[in-house]
């Protein structure tokens, strides 16, 4: 559906993500063509699976043979490499309406990669996909955020940050009220700016029935059970080690308490 049109026949034989992005985009120009403040939100479906070619592929034809099944993982690649086309014309066309000084782009993943993937990084580290898991693996995703002039470039911050706290950021960043309701989001907006903010002592996880807390060095779930935070290329750790009894001992005390503040 577009402009109140089904466009389905329209766009049968086009790349969907294309399809997406130009939606997307006529919103962005509509709004800057009118001078409206906007908030555009793109989920894009790269790269999901099924991992199939991009138009950008040198191989074009091969399809996954069903629905259930997840392609061939070869193709994962490209399709990052495609997302990454995309976010480039995003910005590119904000340059282009000149607004891009004055507009917050914020990217981020909602989940780890696939299990059935394995990465290698430029430094030759292996990264095992660990979507679904209560590990890093599959709760530690990347943040990135660009606002030119007001954010410096290349700048980095090792501040918890988790998704409740998307909201109150971004009503800080903006001058829009909080809603009266409880939140448990936390604004990281200083930190965005170079300021020390008020950073979280921990975030809140939770997949289905299975919750969790973890700060920096530590991550309790719902089971009792106390892991170390580990790096994304080295093997989770194992529950309840107890190799450090006092340190552990404290951190499981303060994560508790908090996980019990939480409620149920």
């Amino acid at each position: 559906m577009r402009d109140g049109r089904i466009i389905a026949d329209e766009i049968k034989n086009r790349y969907g993500p294309d399809v997406d992005l130009e939606v997307y985009l006529d919103f962005i120009k509509a709004s800057a063509k009118e001078n409206k403040p906007f908030l555009a939100y793109y989920s894009t479906c790269l790269p999901h699976y099924p991992w199939e070619p991009t138009p950008d592929s040198k191989e074009k034809t091969y399809r996954a043979p069903n629905a259930e099944h997840k392609g061939d993982p070869k193709y994962f690649p490209e399709m990052v490499a495609y997302l990454d086309k995309q976010i480039g014309i995003m910005l590119k066309t904000l340059e282009d309406l000149g607004i891009a000084d004055n507009t917050v782009v914020l990217f981020l993943a909602d989940n780890g990669t696939d299990r059935d993937l394995i990465n290698t990084w430029g430094d030759g580290k292996k990264i095992a996909g660990g979507k679904g898991t209560m590990t890093d693996r599959g709760t530690h995703i990347p943040l990135l955020v660009r606002w030119p002039g007001r954010i410096q470039p290349g700048s980095t911050c090792e501040d918890l940050v988790d998704l409740s706290d998307f909201l109150p950021t971004l009503c800080e960043l903006t001058g829009a009220n909080l809603p009266e309701q409880r939140i448990h989001g936390r604004s990281f907006a200083p930190q965005l700016l170079g300021k020390p903010g008020n950073p979280r002592e921990w975030i809140h996880i939770q997949n289905a029935g299975d919750r969790q807390l973890r700060n920096s060095d530590y991550m309790l779930d719902n089971k009792d059970q106390l892991r170390r935070v580990v790096e994304l290329w080295e093997e989770p750790a194992k529950p309840n080690e107890n190799k450090e009894p006092e340190k552990e001992a404290a951190a499981r005390k303060t994560l508790q308490a908090a996980l019990d503040a939480l409620g149920k």
